[in-house]
């Protein structure tokens, strides 16, 4: 028997999961619905990293952000830009600070006003400089600065927030390789990068979540290497990005995809940035 074999023999079953969400990708990592089984084209939660908005005007589709403008967006629903804030309310935020060391999440009504008020202050900036440059060019000063935000979607948007339960806030901090912890309502959990749901030859990218008192497992997100070379299950939701399985109910489910996905979402950017960095200095060097 090969070693690989042996290994994947000896390893223990994992537990079944009460709940699988499957995470897709379109647009150079910056969009990822998330559906569920019993509804596989229409998303449960949009993730937008970065969301349009918080992009610069002339971007390209992956352009870098620095930590401090940097934030994921997560909708309980379908996209955005098609779906009435009531059908798809903000319901998570996500940010960051240099080199992914510290992650902040917000779940609930706060995130949505976070959001809010970050668009909001993103308008009065454009407008600003908008009347610098009527100015400038002896064009008038314009009309006065409204914001309205999306006009009935925003009372849609309170509705959906006031009905989304209570506000979770917490942080993950980078403990060493692959590994994050984070603290939930007084209890520890741990995040560490795993190959036990990717099989012998399996993905070496896959996280699980566990609670760090007992290491019981509470989630994971396992990682499909098939996805890059499959064709898009659907135009609207992208290619196959990976799995989320969740075995224990005791956090919320919004969160466990956030925090699952936040820690992938890092060692990717990492990794990017650490070719980068050699690609410049293998260039440099001869």
């Amino acid at each position: 028997m090969k070693p690989h074999s042996r290994a994947a023999a000896a390893a223990p079953t994992p537990p079944t999961p009460i709940i699988t969400l499957t995470i897709h990708h379109r647009v150079s990592r910056r969009k990822f619905p998330i559906t569920h089984p019993s509804a596989p084209l229409s998303p449960r939660y949009y993730i937008l990293s970065p969301p349009s908005w918080r992009l610069p005007r002339t971007h390209k589709k992956s352009a870098p952000l620095h930590a401090d403008k940097w934030l994921a967006v997560v909708h309980g629903g379908g996209n955005p830009k098609y779906t009435a804030a009531a059908a798809s309310p903000v319901v998570g935020l996500v940010t960051r600070t240099t080199w992914w060391r510290r992650v902040a999440h917000s779940v609930g009504p706060g995130a949505a006003a976070t959001v809010d008020a970050m668009r909001r202050e993103r308008a009065w900036k454009r407008y600003r400089e908008g009347v610098f440059w009527r100015r400038v060019l002896r064009r008038g000063r314009g009309g006065e600065f409204v914001w309205e935000g999306d006009g009935d979607k925003g009372e849609g948007q309170k509705e959906a927030g006031q009905e989304a339960g209570r506000q979770v806030d917490c942080e993950m901090v980078h403990e060493g390789h692959r590994r994050y912890g984070v603290v939930v309502d007084g209890v520890d959990y741990v995040l560490t990068g795993t190959t036990r749901y990717g099989g012998p030859k399996g993905c070496g990218r896959s996280v699980k979540l566990c609670r760090r008192a007992d290491g019981r497992l509470v989630a994971a997100l396992h990682r499909t290497s098939k996805g890059a070379c499959e064709k898009a299950v659907e135009e609207t939701l992208g290619k196959r990005f990976g799995y989320v399985e969740i075995f224990d109910g005791g956090l919320e489910e919004a969160l466990v995809v956030q925090l699952l996905w936040s820690m992938v979402e890092a060692e990717h950017r990492k990794r990017e940035v650490v070719l980068d960095v050699l690609l410049e200095i293998a260039d440099n060097a001869g």
